[in-house]
């Protein structure tokens, strides 16, 4: 479509998709937490863009948006753990974690799993 581009991936829009996407997904949350409300999630965060460096490669910028977008509508119940060694964040319901403090890691390591 002649924007610029490093793979079939990924391309500037400027359309702030991603902030679009992210409330979708909380939204989504949200309802699954009407049925299950002790679920916890994980996700990846994409660098914003592919150049070979690791300037935003780990601790993007889009999970720490993602993060604090998180934080600021599931702080109540939720807490969201980002390690900063890859671009990904879990969110464990506090309940759970309380009574199970070792989820925490598991679940870091289930997503890492998925590098």
């Amino acid at each position: 479509m002649g924007r610029e581009h490093y793979d079939e991936y990924s391309y500037l829009t400027k359309e702030n998709i991603p902030l679009q996407i992210l409330t979708l997904l909380i939204s989504e949350m949200k309802n699954i937490l009407k049925e299950t409300p002790y679920a916890s999630f994980g996700y990846f965060g994409a660098a914003d863009y592919k150049t070979g460096e690791d300037e935003d490669l780990f601790n993007t910028k889009r999970v720490r948006i993602y993060n604090r977008m998180i934080e600021d509508e599931l702080s109540n119940t939720h807490e969201v753990f980002s390690d900063p060694t890859f671009s990904g964040s879990v969110i464990i319901n506090k309940e759970v974690l309380d009574e199970h403090p070792y989820y925490k890691q598991y679940c870091i390591d289930i997503l890492v799993s998925h590098l």
